[in-house]
């Protein structure tokens, strides 16, 4: 439940303005470097310097005793523009940047235009010598004797070289990415490739880190020296977004974090010199497929179509090139996406509002509309889907705060959260209890309950997140430092603390009810309990239960555990059994785990290394294991009254290798593989594990192999209470 697409950060149009007076990458990143440069053995050897470039200027200061070069290279960046001058056909797509301002930089040796490209090529052009040194004097970087004058010009002409190779490595790397859009058709005749458009320096001041490089940072990475935006234009005039973060090291230092899809690449100046790691995650488009039962919208197919797939269908309302979904997840019964341009797109069930807008309709009648090859084994019912439910939708923008850019999006069973670049979450929705009370937030000062939410709202006491995971009926947030939060539901224990009531909430309540009393204190979000020393990299909501991965690699879990679904062995398999608060899964103990996710009394996660491991409930084949081939006395089996097996309590690997993604629904699983192939388990009566029309159970990890995916390369998937989603890049 919960699991949303693994595109890293979602790189979403932001409003950089472009400045001539810089080049791609920012003149702050250049003062870190020289203080790097230095530490690393000193300088590489410089660049050639014109000995004839000398200025009446340079003459003048006594202080910088050096002549600094007016030559400038042309990149092999192609740039776009704005404005009727442009020699790109393009220009006529409206921008939402402001148009190139004129350049600040005295006019270079080369001759080059206002319009800040070279005339020869269309270019961009990197900085002088000159522009170089002047751009850290106006960054106040005035030295103040005669010999750091010198230091700082001779550094000047040592960074160049570094600084060019780094532009040129950064472009061809998001070249690379770009291969994977149809409309950004790099090195074609049809109209160049892409271009870039416009670019700004972030630094390193904390607000700018990128949520990628907060999560590697708690995984015990350095955090990156400099982060840049850069905006690429695509043909058509499309303009996305990405975000590149600076790491540094030295050749031969273990690589910086690199995860699966990252576009993490490494130059150095030479041995034990100076190293560089880019790390570039795009904005990858997806295409989105859907199978399972669908009679309720949350297959987001419109009000027209099958509502039972039994084989996965591309879902055209989603449309890659149009719509550019980059992250999603699967709720009970909706789902919750995020696209390329930042909106919030919801379908599903809205009874308790868990899609954040206004869904009110009449009602009509129901049409059968044709579908794919795999259509003609789908099953409809008479009557027609409520539109607004089954149509994915955008919530609409002003929902949010204005300067909000959501980069991440989780949902529960009749909730749905969103979490900005800036740390912050919006929520909406509703949890509910076993006794079927509702809540989704305490105004403590007004003494009040939100039961239900029916629009987005900031989700107070939660600041500087950087990672949200939602169960069915709560939610955790990771934040930069490492520790967890947990609001919502808590009879089964899944917020993994204690809930204190005291005297004064006794009061402000004004009841004995201690059920109510429970509700509204575990409706605000509060800490989840772990020793000062562990740090956590990761956080994983099941269904009632919950896990957590730390700096060191150990799992951690609590909640639900009547099945073993924690992993927890202690009380496992008991009726009612909890685990209260955080403790380590020693089954898991050195498996490095990377993700998990939990179904209602199951569980399913990968290691680094590709290995797919099970535990919890096996009776209904939850396990994608041939039950009859388990020797029943084996004391990490605990079996039924009958003799039958029923709980699998030592995790244990399914004979799959290089698993790179899974999905666990209410008792089914979804896998994905490394060469982006699909696997499917478990209860099947809804058609939720795509393999067809077949036997209610799908015993064993079977390939899903439907017309729509078959060839594609898939990256990520989804799976709620009978219905699933697979979704791969486009292209």
């Amino acid at each position: 439940m919960g699991a949303n697409a693994s595109t890293q950060a979602s790189a979403t149009p932001a409003s950089p303005s472009p400045d001539e007076s810089k080049c791609p990458v920012d003149h702050k990143t250049r003062e870190i470097w020289l203080q790097q440069g230095g530490s690393a053995g000193g300088p590489p050897h410089p660049h050639p310097i014109s000995a004839g470039n000398a200025t009446n200027e340079d003459k003048a200061n006594p202080k910088l005793q050096r002549q600094l070069s007016n030559d400038r290279e042309v990149s092999t960046i192609p740039r776009a523009y704005d404005g009727p001058t442009t020699p790109d056909t393009r220009s006529s797509i409206p921008s939402p940047y402001a148009a190139s301002p004129a350049a600040s930089h005295a006019t270079p040796s080369n001759a080059e235009s206002e319009t800040g490209h070279d005339e020869a090529t269309g270019n961009w052009i990197y900085p002088s010598e000159r522009q170089f040194f002047e751009a850290l004097i106006r960054k106040s970087n005035v030295p103040g004797s005669t010999q750091s004058a010198k230091e700082l010009a001779t550094s000047v002409a040592s960074i160049i070289p570094i600084h060019n190779a780094v532009n040129e490595k950064a472009w061809q790397e998001i070249l690379k990415w770009e291969k994977n859009s149809p409309s950004s058709d790099p090195g074609s005749s049809k109209c160049g490739g892409p271009r870039l458009y416009a670019f700004r320096g972030l630094g390193t001041e904390s607000q700018f880190v990128s949520p990628r490089a907060r999560l590697n940072g708690l995984m015990g990475y350095q955090l990156p020296f400099d982060r840049h935006d850069w905006v690429v234009e695509r043909c058509g005039g499309e303009r996305v977004e990405y975000v590149i973060d600076f790491y540094q090291g030295k050749t031969a230092a273990v690589n910086p974090p690199q995860g699966e899809g990252s576009g993490g690449i490494m130059g150095a100046t030479g041995p034990g010199k100076l190293s560089f790691y880019l790390d570039v995650p795009p904005t990858t488009r997806l295409n989105v497929y859907v199978f399972g039962e669908g009679s309720a919208g949350e297959l987001g197919l419109g009000p027209k179509n099958a509502t039972d797939v039994v084989r996965p269908r591309l879902n055209t309302l989603l449309d890659a090139d149009k719509v550019g979904v980059v992250d999603i997840a699967a709720g009970g019964m909706h789902a919750v996406a995020l696209t390329q341009d930042g909106h919030v797109m919801t379908w599903g069930v809205n009874d308790n509002h868990a899609l954040g807008r206004e869904t009110a309709w009449d009602g009509g009648v129901r049409e059968i509309a044709d579908g794919d090859d795999d259509a003609s084994e789908d099953e409809s019912e008479d009557g027609e889907l409520n539109p607004y439910e089954s149509t994915p939708t955008a919530i609409p923008a002003e929902s949010f705060e204005k300067s909000a850019r959501i980069v991440q999006v989780t949902a529960g069973d009749s909730a749905s959260f969103a979490l900005t670049d800036k740390g912050f979450v919006y929520g909406w929705g509703t949890f509910v209890s076993n006794e079927a009370n509702h809540g989704f937030y305490w105004n403590q000062s007004q003494n009040q309950v939100i039961e239900k939410q029916k629009k987005p709202m900031l989700i107070p006491g939660l600041e500087n997140i950087v990672q949200i995971s939602a169960g069915y009926n709560f939610c955790l947030a990771l934040n930069s430092a490492g520790r967890v939060y947990s609001w919502g539901m808590s009879e089964q224990n899944q917020l993994g603390r204690r809930l204190l009531l005291g005297r004064q909430l006794s009061k402000a309540v004004k009841q004995d009810n201690l059920d109510k009393l429970y509700l509204c204190v575990g409706l605000v979000p509060g800490i989840v309990p772990f020793s000062a020393r562990t740090k956590i990299v990761s956080v994983h909501a099941g269904s009632d239960h919950a896990f957590a991965i730390d700096h060191n690699g150990n799992t951690w879990a609590w909640g639900l555990n009547n099945f073993g679904q924690t992993g927890i062995k202690v009380g496992a398999g008991a009726n009612g059994t909890t685990v209260i608060a955080p403790q380590k899964v020693s089954s898991l103990k050195g498996r490095n785990m990377k993700m998990i996710q939990g179904g209602t009394h199951h569980s399913i996660g990968i290691g680094h290394s590709g290995e797919c491991l099970v535990w919890g409930r096996m009776d209904g084949a939850q396990m994608g294991l041939d039950l009859s081939t388990l020797p029943l006395d084996d004391p990490q089996i605990v079996v039924s009254e009958r003799g039958k097996p029923r709980i699998l309590l030592e995790a244990t690997a399914l004979p799959i290798s290089g698993c790179s993604f899974v999905a666990a629904g209410s008792d089914h699983n979804v896998l994905i593989t490394s060469e982006g192939k699909a696997y499917s388990w478990g209860f099947n009566a809804g058609y939720q594990c795509g393999q067809g029309s077949v036997d209610d159970d799908v015993v064993v990890a079977t390939l899903i192999d439907g017309s729509a995916v078959r060839g594609k390369r898939l990256s990520w998937a989804g799976a709620g209470g009978q219905y699933s989603m697979l979704a791969g890049p486009c292209g």
